[in-house]
């Protein structure tokens, strides 16, 4: 039965071990399994191989990976090192980096280094393709006679990409792998960088950190980048990825639309934008797609604020009109990047004007003091919960200017219009005074003023109010702008 689980290393330690296989009916078991590798292609895997073969590797002396020099090697086979026994049953895997079969000649001819290990070639087996030369690793994946049988890319890129993936490589499945197959560059590219478009925008936030973090990865994020991405992070750099990210064509769109799911996990891009912004070019305001560029969204907002400070003097029909425009040119940049960011609070305020100047173009009145009380709490109080949220929206003087301007132009004629008819329903009252009047108060100049009771019944309707409110006026800071 096929194991469908089997992965690379199963694999290769099944072909490893196989290599030991003799007739005991006529032969004597091998003493020891050499394995040359000459390119030291192999050299990744040893660590995972080390805790499922009697692995033992030529080179200095490190006891603690079974690693050392040939007589310690010797001695090793020998079991004459009781610090570290191998099994007496297990046959001894000798790993040779940077020796190949051919430097296994007879004794006198061998580098001195390997001679004590010469003769073993005869006592014992080398692990070898059929045509006698070493197994590298996209022979291994490639070979159907020994190896695994399934297709491989023979383009150096390819080979380079198998290598630099060797370790990720060990617990592929060898069903996905001859799924996929043919297998090439990649494939294996992939296995390091397995979010490609995380991996660029990571980048792009920390270039210095994301290289140092995985070295053995770069290389591949690098031929990655070229395959897909049109260019090359180390020979490029950042501010072309930027310039590319913010072009947002062919594949740039699907990293620009990971960035604005989370932009706040990649705090430095904005930076990288701005800085990759080509030169030469007049900022985007195309209301159906908002640039990615941050001078552009600054330009836009702007723009909107000169806009909403010229309604200062406007007519009230006039300034409506004006901030439907308005909307219609900047509504969609609070879906945008910047506006997730905090960077777009105007076009934020914008929305709550639009529903003011919406609001606004009903009259708020009645004959009775009730009718204008029943027509506040069914739709009225919208306006001036369009108040509160517009002036909630932004921070800086300049804007609480500019969306203080458009609230004069639209809700102070609206708001006084009210005030004069509840004056005339209270004068004509029907007699049985359930309006108390009370003494008169005294106003000082300000663009725009609201009772408390009226700011209470809008927040309530939103279900944001609190008894504890005694504020008869809206924020502070719209009293004198």
């Amino acid at each position: 039965m096929v194991d469908h689980h089997l992965t690379f290393a199963d694999a290769l330690v099944e072909a490893v071990a196989r290599a030991g296989v003799y007739n005991k009916n006529d032969q004597a078991p091998p003493v020891a399994i050499l394995w040359t590798d000459r390119e030291r292609a192999w050299e990744p895997l040893a660590p995972i191989l080390r805790v499922r073969l009697p692995l033992l590797t030529l080179g200095p002396y490190a006891p603690e990976s079974r690693t050392g020099p040939a007589y310690w090697l010797r001695c090793m086979i020998a079991r004459t090192l009781p610090e570290d026994l191998l099994p007496d049953d297990a046959i001894p895997v000798i790993y040779l980096p940077g020796v190949g079969k051919a430097d296994l000649r007879a004794v006198d001819e061998c580098p001195r280094a390997l001679q004590p290990l010469a003769e073993l070639q005869y006592r014992g087996v080398i692990w070898t393709h059929r045509n006698g030369r070493d197994w590298t690793p996209a022979a291994f994946v490639g070979s159907a006679d020994g190896g695994l049988g399934v297709e491989i890319g023979a383009d150096g890129a390819t080979r380079e990409a198998l290598y630099r993936a060797l370790p990720k490589l060990a617990a592929e499945p060898l069903d996905h792998m001859r799924r996929v197959a043919p297998l090439r560059a990649a494939y294996f590219d992939g296995l390091l960088i397995a979010d490609e478009v995380r991996g660029i925008l990571r980048w792009l936030n920390n270039p210095a950190g994301y290289q140092a973090s995985d070295p053995a990865a770069w290389e591949s994020f690098r031929a990655l980048c070229r395959r897909a991405y049109g260019f090359d992070p180390a020979r490029d750099g950042p501010l072309t990825a930027a310039t590319l990210l913010g072009g947002r064509q062919g594949v740039w769109e699907v990293v620009w639309q990971r960035f604005v799911e989370a932009p706040h996990a990649y705090p430095n891009v904005p930076e990288m934008l701005r800085r990759g912004r080509p030169q030469g070019i007049l900022p985007l305001m195309d209301a159906d797609s908002p640039s990615s560029f941050p001078q552009d969204n600054e330009a836009a907002e702007a723009s909107l604020r000169d806009s909403l400070r010229a309604l200062s003097e406007a007519l009230p029909l006039d300034a409506r009109a004006e901030i439907d425009a308005l909307e219609a040119a900047h509504g969609r940049r609070r879906y945008g990047v910047w506006a997730t960011l905090g960077q777009a609070p105007l076009a934020v305020a914008l929305e709550h004007l639009a529903t003011l100047a919406r609001v606004a173009e009903r009259p708020l009145g009645g004959t009775t003091v009730d009718v204008i009380a029943a027509a506040y709490v069914e739709w009225a109080w919208q306006a001036d919960g369009a108040v509160i949220d517009a002036l909630a929206a932004v921070e800086e003087h300049a804007q609480v200017l500019a969306v203080g301007a458009a609230i004069t132009a639209i809700y102070r004629p609206w708001l006084e219009a009210a005030a004069t008819a509840l004056q005339r329903a209270v004068s004509v009252d029907d007699g049985r005074q359930s309006y108390q009047a009370g003494g008169p108060l005294t106003a000082t100049r300000s663009p725009v003023r609201v009772s408390s009771s009226a700011t209470r019944c809008a927040s309530m309707r939103r279900g944001v109010w609190s008894p504890t409110w005694n504020s008869a006026v809206l924020p502070a800071r719209l009293i004198g702008a």
